[in-house]
């Protein structure tokens, strides 16, 4: 699906009108995208929908309310921090709703891939894997030309303000001029702490595999 050609045939004012802008129960607002948007994507607790060409909507799912209102504020306030560390690969926050229950920001295509992250990253597995997996895990020196706003991540996945998705292409998408920029990154380390480790859902089966080489 060539969402880009979709997303024209919806009109931004759809959003801007202040029908939505004044809706603030969140199983309202879900109604409301459901009839007038066309969803894109669906996570554990967000569903996604294009408002235009350029731009799409995050709206916490009723189902699981609070883990997706957590994970729209946690991508407003690391837009913030990333803007702060004059790091640029990452979809813009443009509007929010004042309890999180919707955020809108850039709409890219997602990445097919790992191979294809690699290759625009300029990076191959091992690093991203050195780069971004958990601090716990036994990385492999980082070779001498990783990118400045990589590094600058990895300062925040050490530090337990970025979650580990990081790493994984589904969390990254590709701009018109060929960026890769992250695209999904709520998923922070209090976010999972809070809302998604004990459910055992967000594990990854090779870690214990991993943590003994």
């Amino acid at each position: 699906m060539d969402i880009l050609k979709l997303a024209n045939l919806f009109c931004e004012a759809s959003l801007k009108h202040n029908q939505f802008q004044k809706l603030n129960n969140l199983k309202e607002i879900d109604d409301y995208a459901k009839k007038n948007l066309t969803k894109i994507d669906s996570g554990s607790s967000r569903n996604v929908y294009i408002v235009n060409s350029r731009k799409a909507l995050k709206v916490a799912k009723p189902s699981t309310e609070q883990p997706g209102v957590e994970q729209n504020k946690a991508e407003k306030e690391m837009a913030e921090q990333f803007q702060k560390m004059n790091i640029d690969c990452y979809t813009k926050v443009y509007q929010y709703h004042p309890q999180y229950f919707w955020i809108i920001a850039d709409l890219v295509r997602p990445v097919r891939d790992n191979d294809e992250l690699a290759n625009l990253l300029g990076v191959n597995s091992d690093t991203m894997f050195s780069l971004f997996a958990p601090p716990t895990f036994k990385r492999k020196p980082l070779p001498a030309n990783v990118p400045q706003q990589l590094l600058q991540l990895k300062k925040l996945v050490d530090s337990g303000m970025l979650g580990r998705d990081i790493m994984k292409s589904n969390s990254w998408g590709k701009t018109a001029d060929g960026q890769a920029v992250l695209l999904d990154y709520g998923m922070t380390g209090q976010v999972f702490k809070d809302y998604y480790s004990k459910s055992s859902t967000y594990e990854w089966e090779d870690e214990e595999e991993d943590d003994e080489k």
